[in-house]
């Protein structure tokens, strides 16, 4: 008897009908978003996580031989004789660089000690009273008539945010041609100047 009722049901009106379909095309709209959120959160974290690998400060160097001792060259940089525009900062007049003989970052990395034989300038940039490169000149006199100079930026990134360790790779080709093109200019002028 039940099934002879349910065989002779009244068919279902067109706008239950659609109401059920947009309420299946919901939820499965609903889920696919769900989905999406999720796989950005998880993409996020793995990519975060791999860079967890990668360190937060980077040093990036060149080095030239210029002739003559490093007191000479030294005393050169310091005293702006050679001024900074000239080679460093590729003539850019609002670039500010400021030297000391302590470092302007946590000094715990290897080349940047004081070692018996080196002297060492540090320098900060800044550009409208902002820093934004720390580094220095290395001086060493490891030949009786040449002083090698070594050029290196330091560069710091937050540990959290995965994108500025991800541009670290990317530091040689930006900065590497500058940093020759400076320690040539600076070379040349010293040698001009003795």
């Amino acid at each position: 008897m039940e099934l002879n009722n349910l065989v002779n049901l009244p068919p279902l009106h067109p706008l239950i009908l659609l109401g059920i379909y947009y309420s299946t095309f919901q939820t499965y709209i609903m889920r696919i978003i769900k989905l999406g959120l999720i796989s950005a959160v998880a993409f996020y974290l793995l990519i975060w996580a791999i860079t967890l690998l990668f360190p937060n400060v980077t040093v990036l160097s060149r080095a030239v031989n210029i002739a003559g001792k490093t007191d000479n060259v030294a005393q050169l940089i310091k005293s702006n004789t050679i001024p900074y525009n000239a080679w460093l900062t590729a003539t850019n007049k609002e670039v500010d660089v400021r030297t000391s003989d302590i470092s302007f970052y946590v000094n715990d990395l290897f080349n940047a000690e004081r070692q018996p034989n080196a002297d060492t300038i540090y320098f900060e940039m800044r550009h409208k009273q902002q820093s934004f490169l720390k580094g220095g000149i290395g001086l060493y006199q490891l030949s009786p008539d040449s002083a090698t100079t070594q050029l290196y930026y330091v560069f710091e990134t937050h540990w959290y945010k995965p994108w500025e360790k991800m541009a670290q790779v990317a530091n040689d080709a930006r900065f590497g041609g500058q940093m020759d093109s400076a320690l040539q200019k600076l070379k040349a002028a010293v040698e001009s100047v003795r």
